[in-house]
C-alpha cells in the first residue's frame, strides 16, 4: 500500500501529534477522498488534542483549536466595541459566499459570474475572516470593500470603509455617461474631465477626446492617492505629458492638489 508524503512540522504552527492519513471519525478508510487528509494537533492554549484536515490551506496558519479560537473571538468582540456583533460578521461572510458561489443570487452575475471568489483561508474557516475583520477596522457603521474590483475577497484586497468611499470605488458607470469613462462628460465640442471630492466638484479641464479626459482623471486620482476607482487607461510613459497639460489647464489647482 502506498502511503502519502510524510508531514513536515515546519509547515505548521501547531505541534503535530499524529498523522492519521485518511481516516474519518468512524475510523473507516476514505482514501478516495482526495481533498481530505487528517492529522492530530495539540492546542498551545488548552493543551487538548484535536483533528484538522491538513489539505485545507487554513490549517497551516491555524494557531489554536476551534474552541479556543471561538473564545478569543468572543473576548475580542466584548473589548472591541459595544456595537460589534458576531452575528453581523457572520451575515457579512454569508453574503460574500452567496454573491460569489450561489448562482441563483441576484448579485452573482457581478461577482461569481465575473470570477470573483473568497480566498481559501476565509472559505475554509469563517473564524479566520471574523478575526481578520476585528483586527482590521470592523465596525457596524462600515461595509466591507474590495480595493480592486476585479479581484476577490482576501486580506490583501479588502478593507472596511464608509458608504461614501464604497460608492466611489465601484466598477459601474452611470447610464447617462456617453463617454464610456468615469469622470468624463461631453461639453460642447470637447470632453470635460471632473471629479467630486467631499461633495465639491472639481474640473480637471476640457480635452479633445474622451480618452484624454479619462487619462487626466486617472492621473489625478493616482497622484493624490484618492479612493476613487480609475479607468485604467494610463500607460507607463504617459503620466508626465498628462501632468504638464493639467498644470496649464489648472493654474490655481496646485494650491490644493498635486498635479
Amino acid at each position: 500500500m502506498k502511503y502519502p508524503i510524510k508531514m513536515n512540522q515546519d509547515d505548521f504552527i501547531l505541534k503535530i501529534i499524529k498523522d492519521i492519513h485518511y481516516e474519518d471519525k468512524e475510523n473507516k478508510s476514505i482514501r478516495n477522498y482526495k481533498d481530505v487528509r487528517l492529522a492530530v494537533f495539540e492546542c498551545p492554549e488548552c493543551n487538548k488534542y484535536f483533528k484538522l484536515n491538513i489539505k485545507a490551506k487554513a490549517t497551516k496558519t491555524t494557531k489554536q483549536c476551534p474552541s479556543c479560537n471561538t473564545l478569543e473571538i468572543q473576548n475580542t468582540i466584548k473589548s472591541h466595541n459595544k456595537k460589534t456583533s458576531l452575528e453581523n460578521l457572520q451575515t457579512i461572510f454569508r453574503g460574500m459566499k452567496e454573491r460569489c458561489y450561489l448562482k441563483t443570487s441576484r448579485a452573482y452575475k457581478n461577482y461569481g459570474g465575473r470570477g470573483i471568489t473568497v480566498c481559501d483561508g476565509w472559505l475554509d474557516d469563517k473564524n479566520n475572516f471574523i478575526n481578520w475583520s476585528l483586527l482590521n477596522g470592523y465596525s457596524d457603521l462600515l461595509s466591507i470593500d474590495r480595493i480592486n474590483n476585479d479581484k476577490g475577497y482576501s486580506p490583501k484586497n479588502c478593507r472596511y470603509v464608509n458608504r461614501n468611499i464604497q460608492a466611489r470605488n465601484t466598477r459601474k458607470i452611470m447610464s447617462t455617461n456617453t463617454s464610456g469613462y468615469r469622470g468624463v462628460s461631453k461639453k460642447g465640442n470637447k470632453w470635460s474631465s471632473s471629479i467630486r471630492i467631499k461633495y465639491i466638484l472639481y474640473t480637471l479641464g476640457n480635452w479633445n477626446t474622451p480618452l484624454e479626459a479619462a487619462k487626466a482623471y486617472d492621473y489625478f486620482i493616482l497622484k493624490n492617492n484618492l479612493e476613487h476607482t480609475i479607468n485604467n487607461v494610463l500607460k507607463k510613459n504617459e503620466p508626465i505629458d498628462i501632468a504638464s497639460k493639467l498644470r496649464i489647464k489648472n493654474r490655481l489647482f496646485t494650491s490644493i492638489f498635486t498635479l
